[in-house]
């Protein structure tokens, strides 16, 4: 995915790995774009499947607080308000 020249992307400061209870890592992305007030979540397992929350939130803290509360729920993703995006393998390896 590429984004536009003119769109500037904030990245919270709550962007981290975690393990879920089962030692599975995964990424927390949260982000937004300066135009818009709202933070989006995006969980990336140790697969490469992206979960991007289709809610969006206030503050990051509270999407942060949220994917705290779906890795510690033991239940996957696809069974919260989220999309199971397949990130290509190609675009894996070059981040």
């Amino acid at each position: 995915m590429t984004e536009p020249d003119d769109v500037t992307i904030e990245y919270s400061r709550h962007c981290s790995f975690m393990s879920d209870g089962t030692g599975e890592k995964f990424e927390i992305a949260i982000y937004k774009s300066a135009e818009e007030p709202a933070w989006i979540l995006e969980i990336v397992d140790q697969e490469g499947t992206s979960f991007v929350w289709n809610d969006r939130f206030e503050t990051e803290e509270l999407a942060y607080n949220e994917a705290c509360t779906a890795l510690n729920s033991g239940e996957r993703f696809d069974k919260q308000s989220a999309e199971n995006i397949e990130i290509p393998e190609d675009l894996l390896s070059s981040s």
